[in-house]
């Protein structure tokens, strides 16, 4: 059809964004240019908590980059996740919150990581999630990475925790590797993170450690690259500690040393966006005038 001044064909919305990348931090509805309506995002999910009691590492964020993200106007909600929160000894996993944009299209996600297993608690044992938790000495099996599913995978699995004779908690998944399993000798490091967005070479969504055993020569496993908290050692005393913040980073596993010390926090999420420069087809004589007098 024609459209303004004569131009024959379909008229598409161009976006004229200059290639701005904006981080963010915290949930927030943000004011891109005047000219923007296409967007590029890297989405990391909350990491998920640490388990307690020869726990398992909390799961990395899902990370997820994300192309093409339609927008009605140049503003865009923008929810951040927060990491999972290390709560009592015999408490359940638990998960980071979802990190999203809402386009024109509606919510684009990246999933929370999921909690480490504690191994006193009776009623289930690790958490599915973005990256999946890692599993205690008396649970078989670890939670599932890349939960709900999405292409690509946005995590993988933790690993599996060690029964007797030497126990050990299995690491967190992250957004570039598995978990490790829990051996005789120590907890299982945290899956790496990753850095594979080209809006961030920053690493993010590194899984936990897992813990070691009770026995007190056993280490804790190493936090996965990308703000995955180290699992704790009894003797000498290496504390677990807490996935970094704004990395979507899994909590580190803790032992049953002392006894009613809560689990660790996951790390919260990040969002970066690009506002894209960027038009296909042919572009009305009102785009081509809008564009000219943003030069």
């Amino acid at each position: 059809m024609a459209t303004n001044g004569g131009i024959i064909g379909k008229s598409n919305k161009a976006s004229f964004g200059k290639c701005v990348v904006t981080t963010k931090t915290a949930t927030t509805t943000f004011t891109l240019q005047s000219g923007t309506r296409q967007i590029q995002a890297l989405l990391v999910g909350g990491g998920g908590s640490g388990g307690t009691v020869i726990g398992g590492g909390g799961g990395g964020g899902g990370y997820r980059c994300v192309t093409d993200i339609q927008l009605a106007t140049n503003s865009v909600a923008i929810v951040v996740g927060g990491g999972g929160s290390g709560s009592g000894y015999n408490a359940a996993p638990d998960n980071g919150d979802d990190t999203s944009v809402t386009g024109l299209c509606g919510a684009v996600t990246s999933a929370g990581g999921g909690g480490g297993a504690t191994a006193s608690f009776a009623s289930g044992a690790y958490a599915d999630g973005g990256s999946g938790g890692g599993g205690s000495y008396n649970w078989a099996g670890n939670g599932v990475g890349n939960t709900p599913p999405v292409s690509p995978p946005q995590g993988n699995p933790g690993g599996q925790g060690e029964n007797g004779p030497n126990y050990a908690g299995g690491g967190g998944g992250g957004a570039g590797a598995a978990g490790a399993t829990g051996t005789g000798s120590s907890g299982g490091n945290g899956g790496a993170g990753s850095s594979a967005s080209p809006l961030s070479g920053t690493t993010y969504a590194g899984g936990g450690g897992g813990s070691g055993s009770i026995n007190d020569n056993q280490v804790g496993g190493c936090g996965g690259s990308g703000g995955g908290g180290l699992g704790q050692r009894n003797t000498p005393g290496v504390a677990a500690t807490n996935g970094a913040t704004n990395t979507g980073g899994g909590g580190g596993g803790r032992t049953n040393n002392p006894g009613a010390a809560p689990g660790t926090n996951g790390g919260s999420g990040i969002a970066v966006v690009k506002e894209l420069n960027r038009a296909s087809g042919v572009w009305s004589m009102q785009s081509q005038f809008s564009a000219k007098s943003q030069g």
